[in-house]
């Protein structure tokens, strides 16, 4: 390694991160970086059983190589063998414990990145053993409000997932990133699949379209964790009900009515524009998630010279806004985000 991360200090991992980023630790710090800052991140690698590191001294037995490799300790040890001399920064000639006083072994081979929508095929590398697959499926669809319709509730985001295979064969596999659904559409699931792995992550619920204006708001659609939040409700008699806002971290949020109020998607939506009187109608904001972006906003109609469709979904997976509505005209919900997909591989389990 080319940082002593067994003997740094707290303040040592601190410095460290205001100042280098290690290429060779990216990939974990990928892994980290959405819950622990970086010094966390350094300490977990730090403390993790993948990033050992043989002694400076002393006797160096085959096990300890073997357990170093990611081997079990009993297994036949031969110097000679590729990853051994690899290990030891020996790729010829003679080679004994010794040089192997202080080395770590990284199992890390490389990784790929899929966030276009679409299928594909992901070709292996011959050496990989092990992959990880961290990914996200389509965000839902902004419900619409067609004629004497409104507020469309949000499209939900679809959920994050992170999941780890031993392969089975080396070969391919087909990964499919799904797209984000259309106004009143779900999205579409993502997944990967072959030579033992069976990955997925379901895309994002449609927003609810909207009903009368004098009714209730369309929901929110569910996200892949979260369920969306219930449409405002009118009443002459007592009052308004504001819509809900859609459970955390990826719920659409619900739709509004006449002088309802529509309400945020969870993470990340926030509702469409709304004015407390006149022909006003809003659409819930669409869901998001910590992956990046945001849900779209949900559209308004207030009076035929003020008035927008929900927003299109950013980033990877969320949830498009919701419908405002109007007397005369369809209004569309925004388009969800299209997926991701991050597969890493390894040599050995790490």
């Amino acid at each position: 390694m080319n940082i002593e991360l067994t003997s740094m200090s707290d303040d040592d991992f601190i410095f460290h991160c205001r100042t280098i980023n290690p290429d060779s630790y990216q990939e974990w710090l990928d892994d980290n970086i959405h819950n622990l800052s970086c010094w966390q991140a350094l300490r977990a690698i730090r403390e993790s059983p993948r990033f050992r590191t043989l002694p400076p001294s002393g006797r160096i037995s085959a096990s300890d190589i073997n357990s170093e490799l990611g081997r079990p300790a009993t297994q036949k040890l031969s110097l000679n063998d590729s990853e051994a001399r690899a290990l030891a920064g020996k790729p010829s000639g003679r080679i004994a414990y010794s040089d192997f006083y202080g080395k770590t072994f990284n199992p890390y081979i490389g990784q790929t990145v899929y966030q276009n929508v679409g299928t594909f095929t992901h070709t292996l590398n011959p050496k990989t053993k092990y992959v990880e697959i961290i990914g996200i499926g389509g965000g839902g669809g902004g419900g619409k409000a067609i004629e004497d319709q409104c507020g469309g509730g949000g499209g939900g985001s679809s959920k994050v997932v992170t999941a780890g295979y031993s392969v089975t064969s080396s070969g391919s596999m087909t990964v499919v990133v799904g797209y984000g659904g259309s106004s009143n559409q779900n999205g579409q699931s993502s997944s990967v699949n072959g030579s033992g792995t069976s990955w997925a992550s379901a895309g994002g619920s449609k927003g609810g379209q909207g009903n009368r204006f004098e009714g209730t708001g369309g929901h929110g659609g569910n996200g892949g964790g979260s369920a969306g939040g219930a449409g405002a409700i009118y009443d002459s008699v007592n009052g308004s009900v504001s819509a809900k806002s859609g459970g955390s971290p990826d719920g659409g949020g619900g739709g509004g009515t006449y002088k309802g109020l529509a309400s945020a998607g969870g993470f990340g939506g926030s509702a469409g524009a709304s004015v407390a009187s006149g022909a006003n109608c809003s659409g819930g904001g669409g869901g998001g998630n910590y992956y990046g972006g945001r849900g779209g906003n949900g559209g308004y109609y207030n009076g035929d010279t003020s008035f927008q469709n929900g927003k299109n979904a950013t980033g990877h997976g969320n949830g498009g806004g919701g419908a405002g509505g109007s007397v005369y005209d369809t209004f569309n919900g925004g388009k969800g985000s299209g997926g991701y997909i991050l597969i890493k591989e390894y040599k050995v389990k790490p």
